[in-house]
């Protein structure tokens, strides 16, 4: 990863006020955009301040401007973000380069990556600034035009160490040619010498045209701004741009083809570059580690591979499906897995900053516990739907948001798409606000301290109305607190008042899941990422005691915990507990207070984990077993004086002392049913590495077999080390060499350039020419090349194939009819072969007839007819569509004098037979007398065939 470090240096400045806009609202949700907002031609950290400013305090969960704008820059960095965001190629900006590791420490990046490693090899050109801007704007330009090539993002390819060194090799070359005057040469530089402004913008069209590249309006723009700004009359300084971008281009362009199987798609390159390794994403998610599915079988039947064993298992999964490591190893057959380079792609740390991961299709997707997380987080924190709720409202709420996301889970597996994740938020936000609507939901207020307090957030909790709707919220918001660390930010510490109170909400929701749920979370684990303690497989089945982590801490709790306490102490202090207790009972039962101390052992809590707590039991089961606790217990018999502080402290102190004994006891149980699964993993990973021994055993008798020919070879080596030396130093002299021969043979190339500009335009010219014949033989020759031409003519003004597609498509799309759709796709897959190898037939008699004057009629091949539909396919078409199949190309076709038109083209009705009707003479068509009259009073050609045609009432035969 160091090779490429120097190169995923971010720069956003260049962006466009438009496309900064559209990329924070893609990023942040539309709560949290004021509908009077909108980005203005700024850097784009002032217009996330501008945001901040109108926005709510929602916003800060985000942090400070500064902070939002380093996660935008790095939700972009995903392969083709440009398209994602629309972002208009001439613009220039750079994100992060991801860069991955395979299982076999291999550097990989992605295929769309590629493009912007190349972008940063462009090398300098002294001039003037605007120029020089320009000409960086129009290579950009011109590499990020390839990229788009590739359809699908997800590719991936590693890049080799001799790649980088041509590509440093040829920017420093090229800024030798540029700096040592080469370039002025007449064999290198462009003749340039106009002074009109739309010459640079015609001669810059043309270079992009010779290389496959059309150009943006807005690159256009870009280019006459220049011009009008820096006169060309500055012909030295353009024709030293223009030439500068001649042999860039050039060079981008020969890299690029040189290179193919790291800038190409991989299904162009797979006849003719055979590959050893087949790269495959392996997405870690914390211990686990998938394959998608259908990428895997992507890949291998990419490499023609015998994919038959399994291709119809995965092809039954769901098409975000994923495998683990021991399921692909299973299925795929063993020959096949060893050209397998599964690369790594880790996961982000924080599941709250959204990843998008490209997929086969060209779209993307997200992990489903970040689209689970991501969901939660966006109802409870920036929907804020159970800020005023009542208990009633809540429930209804939740049961169906627990369907809505049991039913995606199951249906989306290990990865849900983008497009899902997006309707399942606005759903979610319409169906609130129109249930909802009447909600009081309060803003949180601002910390204007450093560190907030128990009693700040319990403010917060009570201003939110989120203590009715959750009880003893307070408590486990409070232990969120402790395990928070500020860094003294003026924002930070509103940001983590936000994540704690989110966090807090988080715990109850998530332990009120129903069963379905719940074993969904359980089969992939998130029950142990999110230390969920209410999932029931991963509970004691016979635990019955009284929840641990139970948040709601009442009277009558704290009452059975004295109780049960007394039964451990002894005789002594127990009566004068109980002494002191009841005196205390009789004068009033509300001046018990609860323990509002936080046990030792709630789950720790960060920005990336929630803090989850279990339900609370209910007060009347607790009255109950008081009850029950309350009938053995005698009445102390020992009586002292219920003023003696020592012997209060002693009772409380032994309290809490055992009420620390219970639940370490309990907490006991849990680490022993925690260490005997630890130790049936063991016991397996044991097995496992005892097996693996015998092979590797096996594996090293194998390698003593081939050490001793290993030695033979090493003597054979030293003298090859000798040879390679000796050939080293060869190497070196004629490095020196070659460099001046390639400056030459730049400067050749630019000569050839102009010499085939040259020939093209001779050849274009010679090719318009028809040849003279004075013969007969001569004269039916040219007649016939004549009409030769006017059938291409005629043929690329139809358009038949056009026009094929555009009636297959009705006929498919206005039929059910499975049998009726494929016939109508085998019809225009036959019709397209036979118009291709007529207008092929054409196109080379015409050539052999311009190529050779002296040729005769005979030796021309003859022209077939021209394809007509199949009769099935007419009876179709007039069955589904209810009216005949149209006749393509009608002067190609060897039809009667009339043809029997059934519909005027003018007003697309059908013509009957007391109609009075116009025919055109030249294409024998049929128009209305009306419909051809008004015709011919704007134009006076044939709709149709575009001939001369002229009203015969007004201009009638003389």
């Amino acid at each position: 990863m160091s090779e490429f470090s120097p190169f995923v240096t971010p720069d956003l400045s260049m962006l466009c006020a438009s496309s900064q806009e559209q990329v924070i609202r893609k990023f942040l949700p539309v709560e949290l955009i004021p509908n009077d907002w909108s980005c203005q031609p700024k850097s784009l950290i002032e217009n996330i301040q501008s945001l901040y400013v109108k926005s709510n305090k929602r916003i800060q969960m985000y942090g400070s401007p500064e902070l939002l704008m380093n996660r935008l820059i790095g939700f972009m960095s995903f392969p083709g973000s440009q398209q994602f965001f629309q972002i208009s190629g001439s613009i220039c900006y750079k994100t992060y380069l991801s860069v991955f590791q395979s299982l076999r420490n291999t550097a990989y990046i992605y295929k769309k990556n590629v493009y912007d490693l190349l972008s940063e090899y462009i090398p300098k050109i002294e001039t003037l600034a605007p120029l020089q801007k320009l000409g960086h704007t129009l290579v950009t330009y011109y590499l990020r035009a390839q990229m788009n090539k590739l359809v699908t993002s997800h590719e991936i390819v590693t890049v080799s160490g001799e790649f980088l060194r041509e590509l440093v090799a040829k920017k420093q070359l090229l800024e030798m040619i540029m700096e040592s005057g080469e370039w002025e040469k007449p064999t290198n530089s462009l003749a340039f010498d106009s002074e009109n402004d739309s010459e640079v913008l015609n001669v810059i069209t043309n270079l992009f045209a010779e290389f496959g590249t059309n150009m943006e309006t807005a690159l256009q723009e870009t280019i006459n701004k220049v011009t009008t700004d820096v006169s060309v009359k500055n012909v030295f300084h353009y024709k030293k741009l223009l030439t500068w971008l001649f042999i860039n281009i050039r060079s981008f362009a020969d890299l690029i083809n040189d290179y193919k199987m790291m800038t190409f798609p991989r299904s162009e390159t797979v006849d003719s570059i055979p590959a050893s390794k087949i790269p495959v994403r392996l997405f870690e998610f914390g211990q686990e580690k998938v394959v998608m599915s259908h990428e895997l079988l992507h890949a291998i039947k990419l490499e023609k591979l015998d994919v038959s064993g399994f291709e119809q298992k995965i092809l039954a999964m769901p098409k975000l499906s994923a495998m683990n490591f021991r399921e692909v190893f299973e299925m795929v057959p063993s020959n096949i897995f060893k050209m397998l380079e599964f690369v790594r792609v880790p996961s982000r740390t924080d599941p709250k900053e959204m990843t998008l991961i490209p997929t086969i299709d060209g779209s993307y997707c997200l992990s489903s516990y970040q689209f689970m997380v991501l969901t939660l987080c966006d109802l409870i924190l920036v929907k804020r739907v159970f800020q005023g709720m009542k208990s009633d409202q809540r429930s209804e709420f939740m049961s169906k948001f627990y369907a809505m996301l049991t039913n995606i889970l199951k249906q989306e597996s290990d990865f849900v798409s983008y497009e899902k994740f997006e309707q399942t938020k606005s759903f979610l936000g319409n169906w609130f606000s129109k249930n909802f609507s009447s909600l009081n939901q309060n803003e949180i207020s601002n910390v204007n301290k450093n560190v907030f307090t128990s009693e700040d957030l319990k403010e917060q909790l009570v201003r939110l109305e989120l203590t009715e709707i959750f009880p003893g919220i307070l408590d486990v918001a409070n232990y969120v607190r402790m395990n928070i660390s500020i860094n003294g930010c003026s924002y930070e510490a509103t940001r983590l008042m936000l994540e704690t109170v989110q966090n807090s909400q988080f715990a109850y929701i998530l332990n009120s899941m129903p069963k379905q749920l719940s074993d969904i979370f359980h089969e992939r684990k998130w029950c142990v990422k999110l230390r969920l303690e209410s999932c029931p497989h991963c509970s004691e089945k016979n635990y019955k005691e009284p929840s641990v982590r139970a948040v709601e801490a009442t009277n009558t709790s704290v009452e059975i915990k004295a109780v049960e306490e007394k039964e451990n102490l002894p005789e002594t202090i127990a009566s004068l507990s109980d002494f002191s207790s009841s005196d205390e009972s009789s004068e009033s039962s509300t001046t018990e207070k609860s323990d509002d101390s936080v046990p030792d052992n709630l789950p720790l809590s960060s920005s990336t984990e929630t803090v989850v707590v279990e339900k609370q039991e209910p007060v009347q089961k607790q009255k109950k077993m008081k009850n029950k606790t309350e009938k053995p217990v005698a009445k102390p018999e020992v009586k002292e004086s219920q003023t003696c502080p020592k012997c209060i402290r002693a009772s409380e102190l032994t309290v809490k002392t055992n009420e620390k004994l219970r639940l370490s006891k309990i907490e006991v149980k849990h680490l022993k049913k925690e260490l005997s699964e630890v130790q049936l993993a063991l016991e397996k990973k044991e097995e496992r590495i005892r097996i693996l021994e015998e092979k590797l055993q096996e594996k090293e008798n194998q390698l003593n077999l081939k050490n001793s020919e290993v030695q033979s070879l090493d003597t054979e080596k030293q003298g090859l080390e000798q040879r390679n030396k000796r050939n080293e130093r060869l190497i070196a002299t004629f490095h020196e060499v070659i460099s001046k021969k390639d400056m030459a043979i730049e400067s050749l190339k630019c000569h050839n350039y102009e010499k085939d500009k040259l020939i093209k335009k001779l050849k274009t010219e010679e090719s318009k020419a028809i040849p003279s014949r004075s013969t007969e033989e001569s004269e039916r020759v040219a007649s016939l090349l004549s009409s030769l031409l006017e059938t291409k003519t005629i043929l690329s003004k139809e358009a038949p194939l056009e026009k094929l597609s555009d009636i297959c498509d009705a006929l498919i799309t206005n039929t059910n009819s499975k049998v009726t759709q494929q016939l109508v796709k085998y019809e225009t897959k036959v019709f397209q072969l036979q118009v291709s190898s007529y207008v092929r037939i054409v196109e080379n008699n015409i050539k052999l007839i311009q190529g050779n004057q002296a040729i005769k009629l005979d030796q021309i091949p003859e022209i077939p007819d021209f394809p007509e539909f199949s009769e099935e396919f007419k009876n179709v078409h007039k069955l589904i569509i209810k009216k005949e199949a149209p006749l393509l190309c009608r002067q190609l076709l060897k039809l009667t004098d009339e043809i029997a038109d059934m519909e005027c083209v003018i007003c697309i009705t059908d013509m009957e037979s007391h109609d009075g009707t116009t025919k055109c003479g030249h294409c024998k068509r049929r128009y209305h007398n009306h419909c051809i009259k008004s015709w011919l009073k704007t134009k006076s050609i044939c709709p149709t065939c575009k001939h001369g045609m002229v009203d015969e009432q007004e201009y009638p035969t003389l």
